[in-house]
């Protein structure tokens, strides 16, 4: 699920990666970023209720939800996108929080079993992310111009999306993990 999930954000990244950059135009970038808003609400909806993993699934429906509101900003034309980027504040500062958790793991335990194990790459990739929804914060309020974050963009689907998916893919392990 985390493989399909990570390409299928990628083919949202990159194509308002474009439209930032001035190829492409906002109605048709924002259907696929409300398609995959709703992929991702889903899949986190799947890890934490079914495959009983609330970390991930904590992680995905909070990118889900920016997704979505992204999406919905693009369709219908949104010209202040304060309120999108509001939406990225909260979400950079959770993927702070993820990172923080991640490169220490978690000191409570279940059985023997910290809570949240230590994983250094899923770290990086949720500095990545902060770092994008921090630019998306500056964007909403001109103080980032949309080519930054469209590059941005481009480097953390190699970095945040690509890398992981095809990595777990072909070993079944993140890199950098035991």
């Amino acid at each position: 699920m985390v493989i399909a999930i990570l390409i299928a954000i990628s083919l949202m990244w990159i194509p308002v990666g474009l439209f930032l950059l001035g190829k492409g135009e906002a109605k048709t970038t924002g259907w696929i970023a409300l398609f995959v808003g709703i992929c991702t609400v889903i899949c986190a909806i799947i890890h934490a209720g079914f495959l009983k993993d609330n970390i991930v699934g904590g992680f995905l429906f909070g990118h889900g939800l920016v997704y979505l509101i992204t999406g919905a900003a693009l369709i219908t034309g949104t010209e202040d996108l304060r309120t999108v980027a509001n939406t990225a504040l909260a979400m950079g500062i959770i993927c702070v929080i993820y990172a923080i958790m991640w490169f220490f793991g978690g000191p409570f335990c279940e059985g023997g079993k910290p809570l949240v194990g230590q994983n250094n790459y899923l770290a990086l990739c949720a500095i990545v992310y902060a770092i994008l929804y921090f630019e998306i914060l500056g964007l909403g309020y001109g103080k980032v111009g949309a080519p930054v974050l469209g590059w941005s963009l481009f480097v953390g689907v190699i970095l945040g999306l690509w890398i992981p998916a095809f990595w777990l893919m072909l070993t079944g392990t993140l890199p950098l993990c035991h």
